[in-house]
């Protein structure tokens, strides 16, 4: 490469053609004679713009060189390209690429016409400006150069030059693309060249068919136009309700699982039924037992006698019945060894409150926020020992805020321990009434206390079949709970029946479930009368009792 040749291009605007390597085209910077280089800035290679700030190129490898600007047409433009006033945003992304291989189409040919820039004439110009409108080396589509690239002034068309005017994005949206009608024409035109040759005052039209678009669409496209077509639906359609009932009736679940099953005898859909129901702490076998055998049960309470009724408590423990006999032998034992008649009655007052507490709801019921909705609860006592327990009963309730109302009709013959109790329960300012007029209207729970085991004739006095007539005739649809009922049964029916020491024989079914209250008595008493005893109470001072499957 001679000197004084080389020496021409510094400065200049050219385009080098390299073979196989592709062009370049840039502004030269500098010849090096000595190593036969030429270096070149703002470089683009293939119409793309280089990374870096210099490109070297051997004289070996450079097959033609081709001049597209002068020193200073091309010192010019550099500046022009610099100055951020007269850069469009477009330019700016070219010139500052955010990543290595950009894909945006610029419109060239409307860029270089803004920008002022002479496409030239060479002939050489057509090869090159179809080599930057093709597809690049890697078979993907390129961006065209941006207006100061020298490809961008290789471009066919007429030299005409003038600014570009600014076109709506309505425009382009309702029917013009700036892309046929920028690069591929042969005017070299552009938009505003149609325009002012064919469509004259084209720009109000467009505006008003866009508009008339967008209130036919109901809006924006996209999500809008889904929520018109999802929520525009007449109101009329969604007065009539939907019935659940009778469209759930049409689906006969067993014959669609029938049907499934004829189909595919191997399956089944339904699992087999339990022999037997196990509670939560029957499910763990203890060792040496069997699935077979059932949950365990373990006797530790031996009688005399014969063979009695037995019970089960939740941890199959056996209780063994007791006659009314040996019963009264154990508490009078009881009594003999400092555990007082009046001691046991306070045992099994507080383990019925206890009892009761839990039918009425519990802490649900009964806390200080709840004055208003207090339980309601109904003691009906007869005059006799019996009747001391309820209404012991009736007093330890009302101590935890219950509205208790006490009924106990006059008699002549009141034991002294139901005296002592009446005299306690009036200090709580709670009613005793003798009828049942006096009886409230709305009630949680009625606690019986009417039957005496020594007195059954008590079911035939005129206050006893008032009692029963007010609960069969009345409204009252509360449960009953008796306290320790005869094993005839109450005159009364109840729900659940509480009973002291342990059961006694044959209980009638009018008694209801049964269970047991703990009165604390030693099981050396229960030894003298001929018991081998051991609590089955555990950590709960009632328990309750099952009949022997």
């Amino acid at each position: 490469m001679p000197s004084e040749s080389a020496t021409g291009f510094i400065g200049s605007m050219v385009s080098i053609d390299c073979g196989k390597l592709g062009t370049y085209q840039g502004h030269v910077q500098r010849v090096d004679a000595d190593m036969n280089t030429l270096t070149i800035t703002h470089a683009f290679h293939n119409g793309l713009r280089c990374d870096q700030s210099e490109v070297n190129l051997s004289s070996t490898t450079i097959l033609d060189i081709q001049i597209i600007h002068s020193s200073t047409v091309a010192k010019e433009i550099i500046e022009r390209k610099t100055t951020p006033s007269k850069m469009t945003k477009e330019i700016d992304e070219v010139t500052k690429p955010r990543c290595s291989s950009p894909v945006k189409i610029i419109k060239a040919a409307s860029k270089a016409r803004s920008a002022g820039f002479t496409p030239s004439s060479s002939a050489n110009s057509n090869s090159n400006t179809e080599k930057g409108q093709g597809k690049s080396s890697h078979g993907c589509r390129r961006k065209l150069s941006p207006p100061d690239s020298p490809s961008a002034h290789l471009l066919k068309g007429n030299n005409s030059v003038g600014p570009r005017p600014r076109i709506s994005k309505s425009a382009n949206r309702d029917g013009y693309d700036s892309n046929d009608q920028g690069v591929g024409q042969g005017n070299g035109q552009g938009v505003h060249g149609a325009k002012q040759r064919g469509h004259q005052g084209q720009d109000s039209q467009y505006r008003k068919h866009s508009a008339s678009k967008k209130m036919e669409r109901g809006g924006k496209k996209g999500a809008n136009s889904w929520n018109s077509d999802c929520f525009s639906a007449p109101a009329e359609s969604f007065l009539q309700d939907f019935d659940f009932e009778s469209n759930l009736a049409l689906f006969n679940k067993k014959a669609v699982f029938q049907e499934i099953e004829n189909d595919f005898p191997d399956l089944s859909l339904e699992s087999d039924p339990r022999e037997q129901k196990y509670r939560h702490d029957e499910n763990i076998l203890q060792p040496g037992e069997s699935t077979n055998a059932g949950p365990a049960t373990i006797q530790q309470i031996q009688v005399p006698g014969a063979e009695s009724q037995l019970y089960y408590t939740d941890n199959g423990l056996v209780v063994p019945s007791i006659s009314f006999e040996l019963r009264e032998q154990v508490c009078d034992t009881a009594a003999h060894h400092g555990l007082t008649r009046s001691r046991q009655i306070e045992a099994f007052g507080r383990a019925a409150t206890e009892m009761v507490i839990h039918l009425i709801g519990g802490s649900h019921r009964i806390h200080p926020k709840n004055d208003h909705q207090m339980p309601v609860v109904v003691v009906l006592c007869g005059p006799h020992d019996q009747g001391t327990l309820g209404v012991c009963c009736a007093r330890i309730l009302a101590s935890h805020g219950v509205q208790v109302t006490v009924m106990l009709p006059s008699s002549s013959h009141v034991p002294q321990s139901l005296t002592d109790e009446l005299n306690l329960y009036k200090l709580s300012r709670c009613p005793l009434v003798d009828t049942t007029k006096g009886l409230p209207g709305t009630i949680d729970l009625i606690v019986n206390a009417l039957d005496d085991p020594v007195q059954p004739a008590l079911s035939i006095q005129s206050w006893y079949q008032e009692v029963v007539s007010w609960i069969s005739n009345s409204d009252i649809r509360a449960q009953i709970l008796a306290l320790d009922p005869p094993s005839q049964g109450p005159g009364i029916s109840a729900k659940w029946s509480l009973c002291k020491v342990l059961p006694l024989c044959h209980v009638s079914p009018s008694c209801g479930n049964l269970y047991l209250c703990d009165l604390s008595i030693p099981a050396t008493i229960y030894s003298h009368v001929g018991i081998k005893y051991k609590s089955p109470f555990g950590s709960k001072f009632v328990i309750p009792l099952h009949l022997q499957a």
